[in-house]
C-alpha cells in the first residue's frame, strides 16, 4: 500500500516556482513489537518535526511528498519497497524501517542507488556505522558496542571480573546484539577481561528452567548482567530472584538497554493511568539521549499519592496490567539493580540503585510533554493522514518507544537541507553525498544533544550518577569515547560515601 501525501511548507513570500520538491519514502512497521516502533504510534513524529522546521524557517523553500510502504521486519519485503521507492518513485530520501534485518537490506540498496537514508529504532549494531558499507546512512542512535566499551573501565575500577548473563531474545535480535557486544568487550584481553561464567537465554516464563539456572548462579557469580526487553520480563525476573533470596547486598544486577527509558516504562495516554479510583500523574520532564549515566531513582510513591519520576515514566516495577500485583516485591528487589540504558529515573524508596544511562539535561520538559501528548494522534493528520485500521484505532495508545528518535533524525535531515543547497545550489537536496555530509552536525532534539560523527552515527557522551545518603543525585563518573577509546573521569573524592553511601560505604 502506498500513500501519497503532499505538504507545502513554503512561506507566502516564496513563489511556487522557487520551491524544490523533496520526495520521501517511508519504510514502515506496524505489527512487529508495536509498543516499540509501530507506525501508528510513531509516525506522527514526522509531522511534529515538520512543525518545528516550519517554526524555525529552515525548510520554507521546500515542498515534501511522502510515500509510505510497510516492510514489517521482512528482508524480502524491504527489497521490494526499496526498489519501489528508489527506482520507480525516485525518492530523494528514504526513512528506513526500525528493524535491523530489513534496514540492512535497504541500506545496501541506498548505497547502490546513492540515496540518502535515515536510521532509527533498533539499529544498534555497529554494522550500521560502517561508513564504507553504508556511506549514505545517518542515524541518531549510538552503537551498543560503544556502551559496552564504556562500561568496561567501570567494571575494572570496581574489580568486577566474574559475571552471569541473562537475556531475552526477540524478533529484532535486540538483546542478542547487546549481549554479543558484551561478549566482545568482556573478552578483549587488550583492556580488562571479564569472565562470563554463565550465559542464559530466557523465554520470560517463571519455570523450573530459570530457577535451576539461578540456583547455578548462586554458586558462581554475584554480578548479574541482564538484558530483558520488556517491563513484564524485568518485573518477573526480579520477583523470581527476590523469592530465591538473591537480593541481599552481595548481589548487583546490571541491566543493559538502548531504548532510553532506564528503569521506566511508558504508561497509557498523556501520562496518566487510573488505579483504584484515583489518578496518578506522571511528571512529563523526560530526560533522554545524550549521556550514558549511572544514577539513582527519586520520587515519592504511596498507594493514594502522586507518583513523581524525573523522566516522566512509570517505574518498571509498577504492574499496569495486573492491578499492581507484586509491586512491593519487585520494587524492593530493584534496589540491587544497575541499569545501562538511555534515561534517568528516580524514586525515594530506592536506596541502593545505581543507573548507567544517557542523559539529556538540555531537553525542554514542556516540549517533551507536548510531543508525548500529540505524537500518536498526529499520524492521522498532516502530512501523513494515515487511514489504516491501526492508525484509526490508536486513541489511548502510548507513543512508541523509538518515536522521539524518528522525530530527531527527520529534524536533522531538515537542518541539512538548506546547507546542502549551499554546498550544491542546483541539486544539493537530491545529492546523497552532499546531504550526508551536511548532517554531520550538532543540535538539540527530543533525545538530548545530538552530534553526528564522520560515520553518520551519534557520538555518545556518558555520565555516571549515584544517590548519596540523603537521596540526592550525584555525578560520580564521566565517560566519553575518544578515537574509539573510553575515557573515564571520576567526579568524586571518596568512593565509599559517593558510590556506596546507600550500602554502608561497602563496595
Amino acid at each position: 500500500m502506498i500513500a501519497l501525501i503532499f505538504l507545502c511548507l513554503a512561506a507566502t513570500a516564496i513563489s511556487q516556482q522557487q520551491k524544490k520538491t523533496v520526495t520521501v519514502g517511508i519504510a514502515a512497521v506496524e505489527d512487529v513489537l508495536p509498543s516499540f516502533m509501530a507506525f501508528s504510534r510513531s509516525g506522527g513524529a514526522i509531522g511534529l518535526a515538520l512543525d518545528r522546521m516550519h517554526a524555525e524557517g529552515i525548510t520554507n523553500g521546500f515542498e515534501f511528498r511522502f510515500m509510505v510502504n510497510y516492510t514489517e521486519c521482512s528482508s524480502q519485503a524491504a527489497v521490494g519497497v526499496a526498489l519501489e521507492h528508489m527506482v520507480k518513485q525516485k525518492v530523494d530520501l528514504i526513512i528506513g524501517p526500525p528493524c535491523p534485518s530489513s534496514a540492512e537490506m535497504i541500506a545496501y540498496l541506498s548505497t547502490y542507488y546513492k540515496k540518502t537514508m535515515l536510521g532509527w529504532g533498533f539499529l544498534i549494531d555497529p554494522i550500521f556505522s560502517d561508513n564504507d558499507r553504508f556511506p549514505y546512512l545517518t542515524k541518531v542512535i549510538p552503537d551498543s558496542l560503544q556502551m559496552m566499551e564504556a562500561l568496561v573501565p567501570m567494571f575494572q575500577m570496581l574489580e568486577w571480573n566474574r559475571v552471569a548473563i541473562f537475556y531475552t531474545p526477540n524478533e529484532v535480535q535486540y538483546c542478542d546484539t547487546i549481549i554479543k557486544d558484551a561478549d566482545t568487550t568482556f573478552g578483549d584481553d587488550s583492556t580488562y577481561v571479564i569472565d562470563i561464567v554463565q550465559k542464559v537465554t530466557w523465554d520470560g516464563q517463571d519455570n523450573d528452567y530459570i530457577r535451576d539456572q539461578l540456583f547455578r548462579t548462586k554458586n558462581t557469580a554475584r554480578i548479574i548482567v541482564m538484558c530483558l526487553d520488556t517491563p513484564q520480563s524485568r518485573r518477573k525476573f526480579m520477583k523470581i530472584v527476590s523469592l530465591m533470596d538473591m537480593v541481599s547486598e552481595e548481589y548487583v544486577y546490571v541491566m543493559l538497554g538502548m531504548r532510553g527509558f532506564g528503569f521506566g516504562q511508558v504508561s497509557r495516554s498523556n501520562g496518566h493511568f487510573n488505579w483504584t479510583g484515583s489518578f496518578i500523574r506522571i511528571r512529563e520532564d523526560f530526560v533522554s539521549d545524550h549521556k550514558f549515566s549511572v544514577h539513582a531513582l527519586y520520587g515519592r510513591y504511596t498507594p493514594n499519592a502522586t507518583l513523581t519520576i524525573s523522566n516522566g515514566l512509570t517505574p518498571f516495577w509498577e504492574d499496569l496490567e495486573n492491578n499492581h500485583a507484586d509491586d512491593a516485591i519487585v520494587k524492593e528487589a530493584a534496589k540491587r539493580m544497575l541499569t545501562a540504558n538511555f534515561i534517568q529515573t528516580t524514586s525515594t524508596d530506592i536506596h541502593k540503585i545505581h543507573c548507567i544511562d544517557i542523559n539529556g539535561d538540555d531537553v525542554d520538559p514542556q516540549k517533551l510533554k507536548d510531543f508525548r501528548d500529540n505524537v500518536v494522534e498526529r499520524v492521522r493528520e498532516d502530512p501523513l493522514y494515515c487511514s489504516t485500521q491501526a492508525c484509526l484505532s490508536n486513541d489511548g495508545k502510548s507513543m512508541a518507544t523509538w518515536a522521539r528518535h524518528l522525530h530527531d533524525v527527520f529534524y536533522l535531515y531538515g537542518l541539512a537541507l538548506n546547507d546542502s543547497l549551499t554546498m550544491d545550489p542546483s541539486g544539493g537536496h537530491a545529492n546523497a553525498s552532499t546531504l550526508t555530509e551536511a548532517m554531520k552536525r550538532s543540535f538539540v532534539g527530543l533525545t538530548g544533544s545530538v552530534t553526528i560523527n564522520a560515520n553518520g552515527s551519534r557520538i555518545p557522551l556518558f555520565s555516571v550518577y549515584v544517590l548519596d545518603a540523603n537521596f540526592n543525585q550525584v555525578t560520580a563518573i564521566n565517560f566519553t569515547i575518544i578515537d574509539g577509546t573510553p575515557v573515564m573521569t571520576k567526579g568524586y573524592t571518596h568512593e565509599a560515601t559517593t558510590l556506596w553511601g546507600s550500602r554502608g560505604g561497602l563496595r
